[in-house]
């Protein structure tokens, strides 16, 4: 894979940050590929009240196959956890957003009561999912770095310049909005 540009992702379980990570990173200078259309998953989800995602989900609809590292060589791109693991070859830069599992249920729950099959992970097995989907990613070849959504609300700056990602942290942290962690630990 010498000469090749690197692939860099962000991921995580639902509700625990990606879409602030890759609003973050766009700031910050990476060149991110999104598809605008899934910006309808917040009218459709929100209750009006609640945009779950105010500032933007930056999803792709579904493009995940073969040529996915050749498309978006040396650009952002937000991939689903559970397609990880099927990304092909590629130098990848995976960022994983955590968050405690506590405050991803209830986020889902505000989001879509009975979110499901990712709630039930979020209350049961969180730690040893992450865990283990970061040992497989890690043994494919993949540099993958976990920020803490809390983390990154409190020093933003701090937690983007840990990355070592060709960005300006400065720029990245400039955009993360405190307000939007509504569904805090010490809350839940």
């Amino acid at each position: 894979m010498a000469n090749l540009r690197p692939c860099y992702v962000v991921s995580s379980i639902s509700r625990s940050g990606s879409s602030m990570a890759m609003r973050c990173l766009i700031e910050g200078g990476l060149d991110a590929a999104y598809d605008f259309h899934q910006e309808a998953l917040n009218v459709q989800f929100g209750d009006g009240a609640y945009l779950p995602n105010g500032d933007g989900f930056f999803a792709l609809q579904d493009d995940f196959g073969p040529d996915f590292y050749a498309k978006y060589e040396g650009r952002l791109v937000k991939v689903p956890w559970g397609r990880l693991r099927s990304l092909p070859e590629g130098d990848y830069r995976v960022l994983f957003m955590l968050r405690d599992p506590r405050e991803i249920s209830a986020s889902m729950e505000k989001f879509m009561a009975g979110f499901g099959p990712e709630q039930v992970l979020a209350e049961t097995c969180y730690l040893g999912a992450v865990n283990t989907l970061i040992a497989q990613l890690t043994a494919r070849g993949m540099q993958v770095s976990t920020l803490h959504y809390a983390d990154v609300v409190k020093d933003a700056e701090k937690q983007f310049a840990s990355l070592g990602w060709p960005i300006d942290a400065n720029k990245a942290a400039s955009v993360v909005d405190a307000t939007l962690h509504r569904f805090r630990l010490e809350a839940v």
